[in-house]
């Protein structure tokens, strides 16, 4: 748990700061004494999307998928089409 908040808080603060690869490679490492942790995955996921890298991130969904569940996954994805503004308008 504490390797996981500690990840968390640097992947976000890296973020933040604009410098996502750092915000991805702190969320990467949590992972890996993590690996089930959700927000990881996620914080992650929102680094490499803000980083428009479309490859790196189907790679990072395709591992998160071995370590997450479907609703989680779900959950992340409609987090990155929110980003992008492709929810539904009212």
């Amino acid at each position: 748990e504490a390797i996981a908040t500690l990840a968390l808080r640097l992947a976000q603060d890296r973020y933040l700061a604009g410098d996502y690869l750092g915000a991805q490679d702190a969320a990467a490492r949590g992972i890996v004494g993590a690996p089930d942790d959700y927000s990881l995955w996620e914080a992650g996921a929102i680094a490499i999307d803000a980083r428009d890298d479309a490859t790196a991130l189907r790679r990072w969904m395709a591992d998160a998928v071995h370590h997450l569940r479907p609703p989680e996954i779900a959950r992340i994805e409609a987090t990155l089409r929110g980003t992008h503004g492709d929810s539904p308008q009212s």
